[in-house]
C-alpha cells in the first residue's frame, strides 16, 4: 500500500472550502483492500471538516492532530485519487483584524497626551501595518502549501499585534485610563 498526498485549493469553491486530496495506491499483484491513512495539516480540527466522504475522520490524541482513515478496494496496481472537503482554517479573520488595529488607534487616542502618547502612537502605526501585511497575504489565488506557509507568518504577526495591543493597555491601566479585567475605559463607560 502506498498513499500519495497532494493539497489542492479551488479558489471558485471558496465558500465551500478546501479540497484535500490524496492518492492511494495497490502496488500488489491482486485486488484487496487497501488501508488509507492521512495525517491533515494543523490546524485541522474535526469540527472543520465539511465532507468525509466515505472515509471517517479521527482524532490522534498522541499527536493531537486529525487524520483520514478508512479502507477502499484497488485492482492490482490500481492507483486513484480521493479527496476530503475542510473548513479554510488558513485565514486570519477580517473581522479581528478590523477589531485590532481599531481598538489599537483608540487606545493610541486615550495615551496621545500621556508620556506613552508617543510610543503608543507608533505602536498603533505598527498594528495597522502588521494587519494590512496578513490581509494582504490571504488572498483565494495562492497553492495550498503557500497558503499554509503565510498563515504561519500571519500567526506570528497576529501575536506581535497583540501583544503590541497589551502594552499600550498596560500604558494606559498605569496612566489610570483603562480598567476593568478587560481593559475597558472609564471614559467610554464599557
Amino acid at each position: 500500500m502506498a498513499c500519495f498526498i497532494s493539497l489542492a485549493f479551488f479558489p471558485g469553491e471558496s465558500c465551500a472550502g478546501i479540497k484535500v486530496k490524496f492518492i492511494v495506491a495497490n502496488r500488489s499483484d491482486e485486488v484487496k483492500m487497501t488501508p488509507v491513512k492521512y495525517v491533515l495539516p494543523e490546524p485541522i480540527e474535526l469540527n472543520d471538516v465539511i465532507n468525509a466522504g466515505d472515509f471517517q475522520i479521527v482524532f490522534d490524541p498522541e499527536t493531537a492532530s486529525c487524520f483520514v482513515s478508512g479502507e477502499v478496494e484497488l485492482n492490482p496496481r490500481e492507483s486513484r485519487v480521493f479527496e476530503i472537503e475542510v473548513r479554510d482554517v488558513w485565514k486570519i479573520s477580517t473581522i479581528d483584524l478590523t477589531r485590532h488595529r481599531e481598538y489599537s488607534l483608540y487606545l493610541a487616542y486615550v495615551l496621545r497626551n500621556s508620556n506613552f502618547g508617543r510610543t503608543a502612537h507608533g505602536l498603533a502605526g505598527a498594528i495597522a501595518n502588521r494587519a494590512e501585511n496578513i490581509a494582504d497575504s490571504q488572498t483565494d489565488g495562492v497553492s495550498i502549501n503557500q497558503r499554509i506557509k503565510h498563515y504561519k507568518i500571519n500567526r506570528k504577526r497576529l501575536n506581535q499585534i497583540e501583544q503590541d495591543i497589551r502594552t499600550m493597555k498596560n500604558f494606559a491601566r498605569e496612566m489610570g485610563m483603562l480598567n476593568g479585567a478587560n481593559g475597558s475605559s472609564i471614559m467610554s463607560g464599557s
